[in-house]
């Protein structure tokens, strides 16, 4: 009943006038309020189109029960703890296995199954991520472990469907894990991730220093999370028999009294997962198959000289070989496509077209170029969205200049 009435509401505030208002207001409140954003800005500059895809910040809303300044915070600190764990080169990419695979520690935390999606869901149908302690997993480093515990929960809410039912964590901590710094990064992070957490479960022994440590993860939450929060505390098979009452069976769970944490299920799912990207591998064009990032340089510059400009660049400057050049010609025919749209925008709708039209040109792919001296550079991400910005406000005046003319000669 309760999911059904959810899903309902959801389709109400999810109209698309009301999905471009919230949209416009998350983009208001990182422009006007938030100071530090400057890995949210490198990914503007790797790629506008990742940034602003519509159904890529309706998740963060959903995250933020469709309150847009709380999404647009959500957003800007996303940004943040993606370049802390991947680096720069990855901030507009989709993390996949083989991105985990390249660090040996990734893979073995990943196989280990630490943080593992169960299989089968709640009984109000939610997708139940758990992390499941063993001290096999006490010498992993820390980077590894949130590494992999970003990777299965993006993954986890790739569907529309479960991302908008949201998702349940749960917490498994028996074997009295008192790693305050790992609880702190693990809780912030999923406050960050464009997830709904609309459950979380933590069981464990009773032991006073977990106590402790539940506490600060208590304190790292939300107010609506600690309202979804349930701590139980007791035998491994107690804690079991309550799950049992959500609707999380024994059968789901990978750990056993004397066995620890079993990976049976982790290996399955793991295939799975090879077998879904290996699939999207092959859909994507081979032409346009990006070169993998380097992780051992996460704020390595990707600005460069261009000696030669290409056809696809755009040339800054007012001369007649910079206008007549090709890229500049395609360039001024994208405005003027785009013109009647930039119009009737409102100031930030203005920006977001601008950033469209340079991300454009890239993809083509092109650069906006600026000589220095005899050599030519690639200007920042800034410079070229307001060069765009100049050429709407041109085609403004020299449009209202033929008006005004065509009137008077009438």
């Amino acid at each position: 009943g309760g999911g059904g009435a959810k899903s309902r509401n959801s389709i109400k505030v999810e109209d698309p006038e009301n999905v471009t208002r919230m949209i416009v207001e998350m983009h208001m409140e990182i422009q006007n309020n938030i100071s530090h954003k400057e890995a949210y800005l490198q990914a503007l500059s790797q790629n506008s189109v990742y940034v602003h895809d519509r159904d890529f910040l309706v998740r963060f809303l959903r995250a933020d029960r469709y309150q847009p300044k709380q999404a647009a915070h959500r957003l800007v600190g996303f940004f943040a703890y993606k370049r802390e764990l991947f680096g720069t080169d990855y901030l507009t990419k989709e993390i996949t296995l083989d991105d985990l695979y390249e660090n040996e520690e990734d893979r073995k935390t990943l196989e280990g199954g630490l943080y593992q999606v169960l299989p089968g869901r709640d009984r109000s149908g939610r997708v139940v991520v758990g992390k499941f302690h063993d001290p096999k997993f006490a010498n992993l480093p820390l980077l590894s472990k949130l590494r992999v515990f970003y990777y299965v929960t993006m993954v986890s809410m790739e569907k529309e469907e479960d991302h908008k039912k949201g998702v349940v964590i749960l917490v498994f901590n028996m074997y009295r894990e008192n790693n305050r710094t790992e609880t702190w990064k693990n809780c912030t992070l999923l406050w960050n991730l464009p997830v709904r957490v609309t459950a979380f479960h933590i069981c464990h022994d009773g032991d006073p220093k977990v106590r402790i440590l539940v506490s600060l993860g208590i304190m790292a939450m939300g107010p609506f999370s600690r309202m979804h929060l349930r701590v139980h505390e007791g035998t491994l098979m107690e804690c079991i028999y309550k799950l049992l009452t959500f609707g999380i069976s024994s059968r789901q769970l990978p750990i056993k009294e004397s066995d620890g944490v079993n990976t049976d299920q982790m290996i399955v799912w793991v295939k799975q997962r090879q077998t879904i990207e290996s699939s999207r591998d092959q859909q994507k064009p081979k032409s346009k198959k990006a070169r993998r990032p380097k992780r051992s340089s996460p704020d390595s510059c990707s600005s460069e000289f261009a000696v030669i400009p290409g056809e696809f660049d755009v040339l800054l400057g007012r001369g007649k070989s910079s206008q007549n050049h090709p890229g500049n010609i395609r360039f001024r025919q994208l405005v003027e496509s785009k013109r009647d749209e930039y119009e009737r925008a409102k100031v930030l709708e203005k920006t977001l077209i601008s950033e469209r039209v340079v991300q454009t040109i890239r993809d083509l792919p092109g650069r906006f170029l600026r000589q220095d001296g005899d050599l030519w550079e690639e200007v920042d991400y800034e410079t070229a969205r307001d060069k765009v910005a100049h050429v709407f406000r041109d085609k403004r005046r020299k449009h209202k200049r033929l008006q005004q003319n065509g009137a008077e000669s009438s």
